[in-house]
C-alpha cells in the first residue's frame, strides 16, 4: 500500500516532540499513522468544490484538522517540523509553516519537480528512488521518485 511505503521513508524525521504537517489529507491515513509517533499533526484537507462535507474518521486528539485556504495553510509559521505533501504546489506554503531545520518530503515525477522545490525556498535537495539515494542526472529515467527537502 502507498501510504505504508511513505509511512515508512518518512517515520525515521520523527521525534516525540515533533509536529507533522500533512497536505491533502484525503482519507487521513496518514495523519492517522503519524499520530502514534509525533506530538501534534497538522491534516490540510482542501474544501470540497461542490459544497458537500467530508466525514473524517473519528481524529485523536493530537490531530488537528485544517482546511486549505487561498491564502495557503492556515497553520502558524516556523510551528512544524516535518511535511508530506504529494503536491508541488503546496510547497511555498509548507515551507512558510516549516521551522528552521524542518523537513518536507514529496513525491515527485519529472526532472523539473527539483526546481519548484528549489524555488520554493528549500536550501538542501535529496531525491529517492525508493529508499535509494539517486544523483539528480538519474531522474530523467525514473516513473517517479521522492523528495526530501530541507528549509
Amino acid at each position: 500500500m502507498l501510504v505504508d511505503a511513505i509511512f515508512e521513508f518518512i517515520r525515521p524525521a520523527f521525534t516525540l516532540k515533533s509536529v507533522f504537517l500533512q497536505a491533502g489529507a484525503g482519507h487521513f491515513e496518514l495523519a492517522l499513522r503519524a499520530a502514534g509517533y509525533v506530538d501534534r499533526v497538522y491534516a490540510v484537507d482542501a474544501p470540497v468544490s461542490d459544497g458537500r462535507k467530508l466525514r473524517p474518521p473519528k481524529l485523536p486528539p493530537n490531530v488537528v484538522r485544517v482546511q486549505n485556504s487561498s491564502s495557503g495553510i492556515p497553520v502558524p509559521d516556523g510551528s512544524v517540523d516535518v511535511a508530506f505533501s504529494a503536491e508541488l504546489s503546496a510547497l511555498p506554503a509548507i515551507h512558510r509553516t516549516l521551522a528552521p531545520g524542518g523537513v518536507c518530503f514529496c513525491v515527485a515525477k519529472g526532472a523539473e519537480a527539483g526546481e519548484m522545490v528549489r524555488r520554493s525556498g528549500f536550501s538542501k535537495l535529496r531525491h529517492y528512488a525508493g529508499r535509494i539515494r539517486v544523483p539528480a542526472f538519474v531522474l530523467p529515467l525514473l516513473e517517479g521518485y521522492r523528495i526530501v527537502a530541507v528549509k
